[in-house]
């Protein structure tokens, strides 16, 4: 049988307006340090829109995204990704995220060659990784976010983190969080 070559795999993604990035930041620097797990606080908070990409160049990306014009997202409730849900050893903190458009993109970047990690795609901005177990008590300290901004660009973030940003056809958004 042939070797399975263990691929790098890219992600396209938005990063947050620098106002809600320090919300998620300060939002994480409440949490004790003896709580985190290893992967800790999130740095650069941002919505993924697709993980797994086998891309290499950004060109795919860009080429697929032409169309594309700037849509709200919409931030809301703290929740967690349980461990003992996932088989990790840690919780995922995080704020739960919706927005039509940003599904729609999730769904267009599929065409591309991928590797899909998770079953369901479930839009969020990751807070920080907590020990197992913990995360439901972060999340019931945190009040909702209850805010919208308005995705201009996509990054594309590839096996090396090299990110170059590819901005959206500049045209008015639709509809609350469409």
């Amino acid at each position: 049988p042939e070797p399975v070559v263990k691929r790098k795999l890219g992600c396209a993604l938005i990063n947050l307006p620098l106002s809600l990035a320090n919300q998620i930041r300060a939002l994480s620097a409440r949490i004790p340090d003896a709580a985190l797990a290893e992967d800790g606080r999130e740095e650069e908070p941002h919505v993924t829109v697709r993980f797994g990409l086998h891309a290499t160049s950004p060109h795919e990306i860009q080429e697929l995204l032409e169309e594309t014009s700037p849509f709200r997202i919409g931030l809301g409730g703290v929740s967690v990704f349980a461990g003992k849900d996932t088989g990790k050893d840690y919780d995922v903190l995080k704020v739960d995220v919706e927005s039509l458009g940003l599904r729609r993109l999730n769904r267009e970047l599929a065409v591309l060659p991928h590797t899909d990690k998770y079953k369901d795609y479930c839009p969020h901005v990751t807070i920080a990784y907590v020990k197992a177990g913990t995360g439901a008590a972060f999340a019931a300290l945190a009040s909702p976010f209850d805010a919208d901004f308005i995705a201009k660009e996509v990054v594309y973030s590839d096996p090396s983190k090299v990110q170059p940003v590819i901005p959206l056809k500049a045209s008015e958004p639709c509809g609350a969080r469409e």
